[in-house]
């Protein structure tokens, strides 16, 4: 079987599995599921005989790349692993992956969100289409780095953790929970208990004190005066986003992130305003009741490409 074969998705994995098989810290319960992994499907044995043969490659030869991974430890040296074998097995096409996303601790597909126990006390839920690395130190987290998406955090107990995106730094030192969406040029913090720190990547001396029922939106540069949390910041936890007299073309900038379609508005129905609660996961009852409740019309041309349009 050819390279070009086998899904994208499946070398995703078996570079995962590489990652995790060849680490310092791999366990026993790892290596069990790695072998079903392997044993469930014929695809993934294909990926597999691959990625054995870039590790004999690269173990066999006096290589510097191969002697610096292997003096890393923990997530740093899975990390390594991963996107070497990544490169490997996507050969040409590996320039067009998004590297970080990709070798990410956690991630979720288009549509999926999930939630993960960090450590005691510690909880972290990841919204739709998102991705997130961990950094370890002493066997303890040490920071998590939201690389795109969003996510919810939540600390029963002070846990002291640096927690970054893109465009800026937070710490907190005390029990909290809060909501991060980021994207190319800002982020979005929004804290429902407790207390975050906020410093923008380029200010060096100027942090934001972010309260519960507060929401800052940042750049790398420079964060915007704070304001109350919108309430579908933590809507999507429950699958639904809550709407506020938000604009249709803002609900339906929210509910397209959610779903693979086409979703275009005309310029009288964009403008419209609308309150409710609207599902996430179901199509049918979100646009009946975007029909119900506006004088908009819903034409669907396919099944993936629905227009709004005002009466």
């Amino acid at each position: 079987m050819r390279a070009d074969d086998i899904p994208q998705d499946v070398f995703y994995d078996a570079a995962e599995w590489y990652a995790i098989l060849y680490a310092d810290d791999c366990t026993a319960s790892e290596r069990h599921a790695w072998q079903q992994w392997l044993n469930s499907h014929p695809l993934h044995q294909q990926a597999w005989q691959r990625v054995e043969k870039i590790h004999t490659r690269f173990y066999s030869v006096d290589s510097p790349v191969a002697s610096s991974v292997l003096s890393r430890q923990g997530t740093e040296r899975r990390h390594l692993l991963k996107l070497l074998a990544l490169m490997a097995l996507l050969g040409g096409g590996a320039y067009s992956v998004p590297w970080e996303t990709y070798a990410a601790d956690y991630r979720t597909a288009k549509g999926e969100n999930r939630r993960w126990v960090l450590a005691e006390g510690l909880t972290l839920n990841l919204n739709t289409d998102s991705a997130l690395s961990r950094y370890d130190q002493d066997g303890k987290i040490a920071s998590l780095r939201l690389l795109k998406g969003e996510c919810l955090l939540e600390s029963a107990e002070p846990y002291p953790l640096a927690f970054s995106t893109p465009q800026g730094m937070m710490s907190l030192n005390s029990p909290c929970r809060f909501d991060v969406r980021c994207d190319a040029s800002e982020s979005t913090l929004a804290v429902f208990q407790g207390e975050v720190l906020l410093r923008p990547t380029k200010q060096s001396q100027a942090t934001v004190r972010v309260s519960a029922g507060q929401q800052v939106t940042f750049t790398d540069a420079v964060s915007q005066p704070p304001q109350p949390v919108e309430g579908f910041r933590q809507s999507w936890l429950d699958g639904v986003v809550l709407a506020d007299n938000m604009r249709l073309d803002t609900l339906m900038r929210e509910y397209a992130r959610y779903r693979n379609g086409y979703f275009p508005l005309d310029d009288k129905a964009a403008a419209l305003r609308i309150s409710g609660v609207f599902p996430l996961q179901d199509d049918e009852r979100f646009f009946s009741a975007l029909t119900r409740t506006l004088p908009i019309i819903a034409e669907r041309r396919f099944s993936w490409w629905i227009t709004l349009r005002a009466r």
